[in-house]
Parts: structure tokens; C-alpha cells; sequence
């Protein structure tokens, strides 16, 4: 399988949907990263924050008629792979 598409959003914890697929079948992996916040006097220290996962899924379907978009965690990134990737490519399965 080849990566297709990649989306993310930002901030303290972010949140990235990478999809593969092979022509027929999808992979969807979400992965969440959290960030530590480190108090005024462990910045002091040189104390940094730090990335930590908070979800790692990966999600196999055997086309895209299998997809249930609404079962799928983290909608805003789910939704942006639907409307930007499936519909401007034409898939007239979903």
C-alpha cells in the first residue's frame, strides 16, 4: 500500500490521519500526540515539553464501500479525507 493522503491539525495535541491504500483496499492510521506543560519553574530548570501519544489506531477496509466514517475517531480529520480526497477524486462508491 501506497500513502494517498495526510492530514493534521495542530496545537498542544495534534491529531494526524494518514491513508494508504493499494487501489482497492484502505488503511486509515490515526495517531494523537499530546504535549506535556511543564510549570514556570521546571522551564526555569530547561525542563521542555514533551510529545506523547494518546492514540495510535490503524483501520483495514476492503474498499471504500466498507468505510463507516462515523465509527471512525476524530471526525474533523475524517471529514476532510472524505471531502478532499474522495470526492475531488471521484469515487463514486461512498
Amino acid at each position: 500500500m501506497k500513502q494517498i493522503y495526510m492530514t493534521r491539525s495542530g496545537g498542544s495535541v495534534r491529531s494526524i490521519l494518514t491513508v494508504y491504500s493499494d487501489g482497492t483496499k484502505f488503511k486509515l492510521h490515526y495517531l494523537i500526540l499530546g504535549r506535556t506543560n511543564p510549570t514556570k519553574a521546571e522551564k526555569a530548570k530547561g525542563v521542555k515539553s514533551q510529545r506523547f501519544e494518546i492514540l495510535n489506531n490503524e483501520f483495514l477496509f476492503d474498499s471504500v464501500n466498507d468505510i463507516n466514517f462515523i465509527m471512525l475517531p476524530v471526525q474533523k480529520l475524517t471529514n476532510r479525507f472524505k471531502n478532499e480526497y474522495l470526492y475531488r477524486n471521484k469515487k463514486d462508491e461512498i
